[in-house]
């Protein structure tokens, strides 16, 4: 608040505070007491209260907040639950925060919170989460054992994803032309018809939603009418030929989601490929059965499924394969044919001992399960293979290995993984704050009880100044890794960029020496300032200053660090660079992501907190690597104001 009263004294404009006021998240007033007028405001704080900015500045301050007459005058800080009085919109509930501004006690800055967004956005983020698990649930029902198997996993995704409390399925009857079954269901579904005639969906060929109050145009309407449902949806599984399967849902207590319309597209759209790719399988393997008294199988097959298929011959060398191996491996179809199936489908499993074992008996399928092969970049691949043995006069003990690529399920399990891994960090993160700021603290005491002991010109003295300094940063950085997963107060003033730096390369100086590193500074200009936390930019280029040291620690090298301003905006621009390895390719663009990390003993916080603190400067932070060197850019606004630098 320090900073604010002084952002206040310099007189500036109501248009440069409402500038700093949106850059808070939650809607915020600033107000003249002794005036009664409400001099500045953010835009959320407009949205909410319904005022334009010409009402706002002419209303008071009992005249929106009527209920807070008895609170006035304010003496510190005040939080309460009042009404606000919007525009055309009496009473509305808020959570209002209050706080004085400065000694004279002028100023006040309202901080509001809505209670109905706050539960709504808790009920949002509620449904997100629960629509997030209905996704993931529809990407895997397509790998269920059967088709009825899909099925039920997709309608149990329907229900996450709509809220329904029943769905149900309808297939058209294979034994009687014109009518659908009910092939599959979940929920209460037993007031719904089980065979339908395709003259009672004649008019359901789109997606439709049907509510009490409009009119029944079919025979599931009846019945969603007759258990009083709140509503009823259907869905063609294929709009296409509507005829070829219909999607029924519903509810007895909610009304429909507003997004119905494209839920229900989804839902049918995993039907569709649920339905597509079991009929895909069955296919394949009756087309395997038909064309093992044909020369030419693999033409008419390899390419018609998704899945790669390689063939082999009765030695087990690969006689074929369709593009999706070729693709999914990595090989080309020269390197591929004519190779024995142990140097291409490469995995924990001695896939030849699996051949040798199965039965020829052409047309039967064996589940091998999921299993990880080598691509040929070495990068691993979750598939799951089955094995269709084929035999003819020409081949006469041959097989089909289908591989079905499972990478988008990996991705959710490496994901869940990360997930997991970042709850466990951010639990022993906040017992390691617990248990250190108690032994910091005695520390503390004890450099007081010391410092007592010597005269104020004893020379101990500085040494006591600099161990408390390294508490301090020690403290600041408990707070910077705690900052990953809570926010963190941030203390904005004037600082030199360049004197900073310096002071950080003084402190690093014999971790140099010990490792031939050289430093060296340049600056463009002198007294170039940024806008920002000294201790938390402080924390940024030590992290960067500490990974370029270590990247030469073996063999030494120049530690380049270049200050500067851009000519247009005046943004400050620091590059620091080092002569290290450099960062392979394939991992710079997840050196920021929290918890990656490439030292086996680091914790993967340092990059993702230095690219936070740099975010919330409204700074840039920028990386560029190759094999020899390093460079990372930070760009960050620039302070006009000089004399309330922190460091001089």
């Amino acid at each position: 608040m320090v900073s604010f009263t002084g952002i206040l004294k310099r007189n500036l404009s109501s248009k440069d505070v409402e500038g700093i006021l949106d850059l808070l998240h939650e809607p915020a007033i600033l107000w003249d007491v002794k005036q009664d007028e409400f001099t500045a405001f953010n835009t959320p704080a407009i949205q909410l209260t319904g005022y334009s900015r010409k009402e706002l500045h002419s209303v008071t301050f009992l005249e929106i907040f009527p209920t807070l007459k008895n609170a006035l005058p304010i003496e510190s800080i005040l939080e309460t639950n009042t009404i606000l009085m919007k525009q055309n919109v009496p009473q509305f509930p808020v959570k209002i925060k209050l706080t004085v501004i400065g000694t004279n006690r002028q100023w006040v800055l309202i901080t509001l919170k809505a209670e109905k967004e706050i539960y709504q956005r808790e009920a949002q983020e509620s449904i997100i989460g629960q629509r997030w698990e209905a996704l993931h649930a529809l990407s895997l029902a397509s790998l269920q054992k059967n088709l009825s198997s899909s099925l039920h996993q997709a309608l149990r995704a329907g229900q996450l994803l709509t809220g329904c409390s029943f769905a149900a399925v309808y297939l058209p009857d294979s034994k009687a032309d014109g009518e659908l079954n009910l092939v599959e269901k979940w929920g209460d579904t037993d007031f719904l018809p089980e065979k339908i005639k395709h003259n009672e969906i004649s008019h359901l060929r789109i997606p439709f939603i049907w509510q009490p109050g409009t009119r029944t145009t079919s025979i599931f309407h009846q019945k969603a009418l007759a258990v009083q449902l709140k509503y009823l949806a259907t869905c063609p599984v294929d709009q296409a030929a509507p005829f070829e399967g219909i999607l029924v849902l519903g509810d007895q207590i909610s009304p429909p989601p507003e997004e119905m319309v494209q839920m229900l597209q989804i839902l049918t759209g995993a039907i569709v490929t649920s339905i597509d790719f079991h009929s895909e399988i069955s296919r394949v393997t009756n087309k395997v059965e038909e064309l093992t008294a044909r020369l030419d199988i693999t033409k008419l097959i390899k390419n018609q499924v998704a899945d790669g298929i390689i063939f082999t011959d009765s030695k087990h060398i690969i006689t074929d394969v369709n593009d999706p191996v070729t693709m999914s491996l990595m090989f080309s179809r020269d390197e591929i044919i004519s190779k024995p199936i142990d140097q291409i489908l490469i995995c924990d499993c001695e896939i030849k001992e699996i051949l040798n074992t199965i039965s020829d008996e052409a047309g039967d399928l064996y589940e091998i399960g999921e299993i990880k092969v080598h691509r040929r970049d070495g990068q691993q691949l979750l598939t799951h293979i089955r094995i269709i043995p084929l035999k003819n006069e020409r081949y006469p003990a041959s097989n089909a290995i289908l591989l079905s690529d499972l990478s988008v399920r990996e991705e959710y399990r490496t994901r869940a993984k990360q997930l997991e891994s970042q709850a466990i960090v951010g639990e022993l993160m906040a017992i390691f704050a617990h248990e250190v700021r108690n032994p910091i603290n005695n520390i503390r005491m004890g450099l007081e009880v010391l410092s007592s002991s010597y005269t104020d010109q004893d020379p101990v003295q500085e040494e006591i100044e600099r161990l408390v300094n390294d508490i301090d940063r020690l403290e600041d950085l408990m707070k910077s890794i705690l900052s990953v997963s809570r926010t963190r107060e941030y203390r904005m003033g004037a600082v030199n960029v360049q004197g900073l730096i310096e002071s950080l390369i003084h402190r690093w100086k014999p971790r140099m020496t010990r490792y031939n590193v050289i430093p060296e500074i340049k600056c463009t200009e002198s007294n170039l300032f940024v806008k920002g936390d000294k201790r938390s930019l402080e924390q940024v280029f030590t992290n960067i200053i500490q990974n370029g040291i270590n990247a030469m620690k073996t063999s030494g090298g120049k530690l380049s660090i270049r200050i500067g301003s851009h000519p247009k905006s005046g943004a400050v621009s620091i590059d620091i660079s080092d002569e290290g390895p450099g960062i392979p390719a394939e991992i710079l663009d997840k050196i920021f992501e929290p918890f990656f990390s490439t030292n086996q003993d680091g914790t993967g916080l340092g990059l993702a907190i230095t690219k936070q603190i740099v975010n919330v400067h409204n700074g840039q932070i920028n990386v560029n690597s190759v094999p020899g060197g390093t460079v990372f850019r930070i760009t960050l606004p620039n302070e006009q104001n000089y004399e309330n630098a922190i460091i001089n």
